[in-house]
């Protein structure tokens, strides 16, 4: 697969400020490639998953904190996806998606985990649709095995929430386990730490909440803008991302077949 286009626009909805969040403004980014899947530049998690996965989850990892990692698990729960008025009020495009959960959300999620422990060897999933409004699966579960002999467990469903004032700030819960202790994340951005045969404790670290999410979109856009504009170092490139839309398929694939795929 090779890339074969890449294309920049810059929508303002009507009545927008032109100042809106400075000079930065709003990009969309596509990346076509030569097998008909095209890629675009989104965003999740803005400046409190900045903190949370890269100065603190991937440097304690890196630090040897929990030894020998073993396994992780994420439990997506927003809550957001009950009833006929789902999605509705912000995002009603969700309702008429066929492909939903792992394409609109769990991709997210998929990246994040190849950031954390490396590349997948191999996916299996099991996916399906809970309210009857939508077009596509809003729950299921996709095990991840690493080519580090990691397994990572999503366990995605968009109807039930979390514990969290803002179920939209982690998405969720995540458990990463290893042979010398088990790391935590809350749904209010807190990560807890437990060495083996020992109790947990919190593990303090500084970041801040504001915006939506974080401010995941201003963050993003800001640190692509910043690239084009000043050549610093993209976290990820088009190309590294085109192999997240690759695992995507297999996940739809190993789920229509009913079994593990080898990527």
């Amino acid at each position: 697969m090779k890339i074969a286009d890449v294309r920049v626009s810059q929508p303002m909805p009507p009545g927008t400020p032109g100042g809106w969040r400075g000079s930065m403004g709003q990009i969309v980014v596509a990346i076509d490639t030569d097998v008909g899947l095209t890629g675009f530049g989104i965003g999740g998690g803005g400046a409190a998953a900045i903190h949370v996965i890269e100065e603190e989850l991937r440097r304690l990892l890196q630090s040897g904190m929990i030894g020998t990692c073993y396994s992780a698990s994420f439990c997506l729960r927003p809550g957001d996806g009950q009833g006929p008025d789902a999605y509705l009020s912000r995002q009603p495009s969700f309702q008429k998606m066929k492909r939903f959960l792992i394409h609109e959300t769990g991709i997210h999620f998929i990246d994040t985990f190849r950031f954390l422990f490396g590349e997948v060897s191999s996916v299996y999933a099991e996916l399906r649709r809970l309210n009857p409004v939508i077009a596509g699966e809003d729950s299921g579960t996709v095990l991840c095995e690493f080519r580090n002999s990691v397994s990572v467990l999503f366990d995605g469903n968009r109807l039930v929430d979390h514990e969290a004032e803002d179920t939209r700030l982690t998405m969720g819960e995540m458990l990463i386990e290893g042979a010398a202790g088990v790391l935590r994340l809350n749904g209010q951005g807190r990560i807890f730490f437990r060495k083996c045969g020992e109790q947990e404790n919190e593990h303090e670290y500084a970041w801040e909440s504001c915006g939506f999410a974080g401010d995941c979109v201003f963050s993003c856009q800001s640190h692509v803008v910043s690239h084009l504009l000043n050549g610093t170092q993209l976290q990820n490139s088009g190309r590294e991302y085109l192999r997240n839309l690759e695992l995507e398929e297999a996940i739809y694939e190993s789920h229509r077949q009913q079994r593990r795929m080898q990527v």
